[in-house]
Formats: C-alpha cells, sequence, structure tokens
C-alpha cells in the first residue's frame, strides 16, 4: 500500500479511535474511510475490526485503571455478544447489508433523542450496579443482537451498548463506555478471526490502523474522566446523530 495512503489510514485511526472510547461510532469514521482509500467493502470492515482489538482493549485498561469498569459484569455480557459476533461475522463475508445500515441509522437517531429528553439524570448520576436476573436477561439479548450486528459492520456499536447500559442500567456515561470497551473487544476478537479465515483482512493497513487506535484511545480516555458525564452525554448526542447521517449519506449519494 502506497506510503501516503498508510499515512491517511494513521490519522484516520487517531481521530477515531479517540472518539470512540469517548462515545463510540469510531468504526463509522474509519469503515467508510478505509473504502475511500481503496479497500473493498468487506476487507475494510475485517480490518477495522481487527485494528478494533487494540482500541477496546487499551480503552478497557484505561477506564479499568481510572476505577470505572465493572469487569464481571462486562465479561460477563460478553460471552452473549460474543455469540452474536460469530453469526454476524459469517453474514459479513456473504451479504449485503443496506437494510441493516438504514435500521441502525434509525436506532442512533433514536437513541440520541431518548439521551437528550429523557430524565435529567440519565447517564450523569453515578449508582451502585447490581446484576439482577432482570439486568441479566437484558444483557443477554442486547449482546446477543448487537454482538450479531458487531459481527456483521460494527459501526456505532460502542455508542449501541452505551445507550443499553445507560438507559436500561443506570450507569453514568463514563461506567457505560467503561464496559462497552470489553464487550466490543470480544466482539472484535472473535468477528477477527473469522474475517481472517476468510482473508478479509488487510494485514499491513490493520497494523497502521491498530497503532493509531491506541494512541487514541489512550488520549480518548484521558479526556473522558476530564470532561465528565455531563460533556459525555452532550457528545453522545451529537455523535450518535452524526454517525445516523453518515450512513444514510454513504448508503444513498
Amino acid at each position: 500500500m502506497d506510503p501516503m495512503v498508510l499515512g491517511a489510514v494513521a490519522l484516520i485511526g487517531l481521530i477515531a479511535g479517540y472518539i470512540n472510547v469517548i462515545v463510540g461510532s469510531g468504526s463509522s469514521i474509519a469503515i467508510p474511510a478505509l473504502i475511500f482509500l481503496g479497500l473493498p467493502p468487506h476487507i475494510a470492515i475485517g480490518t477495522n475490526r481487527f485494528a478494533m482489538i487494540f482500541n477496546n482493549g487499551t480503552g478497557a485498561i484505561g477506564y479499568h485503571r481510572k476505577g470505572y469498569l465493572n469487569v464481571k459484569a462486562a465479561l460477563l455480557f460478553s460471552v452473549f455478544a460474543a455469540v452474536g459476533a460469530a453469526a454476524g461475522a459469517f453474514l459479513a463475508v456473504k451479504t449485503q447489508p443496506a437494510l441493516l445500515v438504514q435500521l441502525i441509522a434509525l436506532i442512533l437517531v433514536i437513541e440520541a433523542l431518548v439521551v437528550l429528553v429523557g430524565k435529567n439524570g440519565l447517564g450523569i448520576e453515578q449508582k451502585i450496579f447490581e446484576l439482577t436476573q432482570n439486568n441479566l436477561i437484558v444483557g443477554a439479548v442486547a449482546g446477543i443482537v448487537i454482538g450479531l450486528y458487531g459481527g456483521f459492520i460494527g459501526m456505532a456499536i460502542t455508542s449501541m451498548f452505551m445507550f443499553i447500559f445507560v438507559a436500561f442500567f443506570s450507569l453514568s456515561f463514563l461506567e457505560s463506555a467503561a464496559m462497552s470497551k470489553v464487550v466490543t473487544f470480544v466482539i472484535s476478537v472473535v468477528a477477527t478471526v473469522i474475517f481472517l479465515a476468510s482473508l478479509k483482512v488487510d494485514l499491513i493497513a490493520g497494523g497502521v490502523l491498530a497503532t493509531a487506535y491506541v494512541v487514541g484511545a489512550y488520549a480518548g480516555v484521558q479526556s473522558a474522566v476530564r470532561m465528565g458525564n455531563p460533556w459525555m452525554r452532550f457528545l453522545f448526542v451529537i455523535v450518535a446523530l452524526a454517525s445516523a447521517g453518515k450512513l444514510l449519506f454513504d448508503l444513498y449519494k
């Protein structure tokens, strides 16, 4: 791959990796950019999933060190997400995702509106999370469904998991970002294995993107902690709406 193109990949990774660990949707930036730079769509998806292993892993470690990660709950939900991710990755190498993209764009708009007009404490107040039976059921269903989409395309899955943790589990945005990083790390690992087996990963571009993702993730965690939950809530709404618009624009242009 041309050095200029790899330089562009690195810049994209820094920006997308930074945003992704704060409010998600980094893949909504990276995947269209990789396609624009010349990678076939399926390889762009697979390459991004490979690189996201390092972004999500760095983000999870960073949030854990800051004390915002419930490791037990995150790992439990990750098991269900892994099941969905495996099925989604198998579908991704054989199908066209146009209908799913429209559905995801609609979901992102709904999420942004719920956060925007919901109760004032949504995602702001920090509460003690209990792994009740109801929470386990919601987490399992959400993990499988979003994991399926994560293995299939992967754009905005962090944003989706953050919304679930904020809206249904009453976690703060910082806590939900931390939990989401663990779950999306597992999704990325499972999906990457399948994409690699199907020869749908550009390892050179993926290596450059992964390196940039790590740097962006480290900077993103520091920024998230400094800005706090109110600003993360505002940024979540902006990024969710922008991601929905980007998905639809790419689909209908």
